[in-house]
């Protein structure tokens, strides 16, 4: 157990990574506990979307070439709320208890900075209530996220299949391939395939590319060797591929938008602290803390050092790559948090 030095006689300083787990430790193991509530129900809704796309229609506006239409038809049964299964399934993704729990645990967290015989002063089952408030007014933006990129990513399809002069029906198929994909994704996934079919007759498939399973290295050796992949193998590679890359999409939503919940139930503790005058605002500073690993982004780690080297006041955003954050994530899969100090005494 990490022992505190004794506050100065004329501050009360109460820093989080004073105790045991640190904050970024304690935020990493709450994320960690309820991410994978999410990423099922992303992986199982990306599924059942794809399944409730319907293939005539979609190939009959393709063959029109009316594609702002194959566009809506794709991408429609993610605004559609459907049966009552495909509601739950929604609900526990845009408006789940997951958020729900972790923006409430962000606040628990952030309590830690007040000395103990504070702490029963505040409103910890306000800010859970609030926690609820929090998750209906994201619901509809994260919806709108995943709706809008989807829709870039029917759209690149889109133009590929026809750059590609492929048969309205095959294009169809692709489309539905990259429901809950990025563009970036749906691309990757596309030329993937691309490759597949061209390579399998030509003998110059990689068994060792790594969008490859280990399972799959080995069914691409061995068939390579018999000269060629069946029609079959192609779409079966293809589809463990794509699985993965919803499987990576799933765990970035999951990570990015339960660090965002984190980060604003820490928020929302404090400035209710800081709101009924049990702690001046000038007394409160926050710093910027990264993981500091090989995969921190390099701008993550520059606010970390700068952050901590000049903390910022309550009411103050961090910029981080020239934009302004009241709190992280700053982008996709952004593992950052915020550390509070308490730098005046409590009324």
């Amino acid at each position: 157990m990490t022992k505190t030095r004794n506050p100065p006689p004329d501050a009360m300083l109460a820093r989080i990574e004073l105790r045991e787990p640190s904050a970024l430790g304690s935020a990493h193991a709450l994320i960690a506990r309820y991410a994978p509530w999410i990423t099922r129900a992303f992986t199982t809704l990306t599924s059942v979307w794809r399944g409730r796309v319907p293939d005539q229609p979609l190939t009959d506006r393709l063959a029109a070439a009316d594609f702002e239409a194959a566009n809506d038809i794709a991408t429609r049964p993610m605004a559609e709320t459907g049966p009552r299964a495909l509601a739950e399934l929604q609900r526990q993704l845009f408006g789940g208890e997951a958020l729900e729990l972790v923006h409430a645990g962000g606040a628990d967290l952030a309590s830690r900075v007040v000395p103990a015989e504070l702490r029963r002063l505040l409103d910890l089952q306000l800010v859970r209530e609030r926690a609820a408030d929090y998750v209906r007014l994201n619901e509809p933006r994260l919806l709108r996220e995943v709706t809008a990129t989807t829709r870039g990513a029917v759209q690149g399809i889109i133009r590929r299949a026809v750059a590609d002069r492929l048969e309205s029906a095959e294009a169809s198929r692709r489309i539905k391939q990259v429901i809950g994909l990025t563009e970036s994704q749906s691309r990757a996934a596309y030329t993937f395939e691309q490759q597949l079919r061209e390579r399998s007759t030509l003998g110059g498939m990689n068994p060792s590319d790594r969008r490859l399973s280990p399972l799959d290295r080995a069914l691409v050796r061995r068939q390579m060797a018999d000269g060629r992949l069946t029609g079959h193998q192609i779409e079966t590679l293809v589809r463990r591929y794509r699985d993965s890359l919803i499987e990576k999409r799933a765990n970035d939503i999951a990570r990015t938008e339960l660090f965002r919940a984190l980060n604003a139930g820490q928020h929302r503790l404090v400035l209710d602290a800081a709101n009924r005058g049990l702690v001046s605002r000038d007394g409160i500073k926050r710093v910027w803390t990264a993981v500091l690993d090989g995969r921190t982004r390099g701008s993550h780690a520059a606010a970390h050092r700068r952050y901590h080297a000049e903390p910022v006041g309550l009411d103050e955003p961090f910029v981080v790559e020239g934009v302004a954050h009241m709190t992280p994530p700053a982008g996709p899969n952004c593992r950052c948090v915020v550390e509070y100090q308490i730098l005046n005494r409590f009324s």
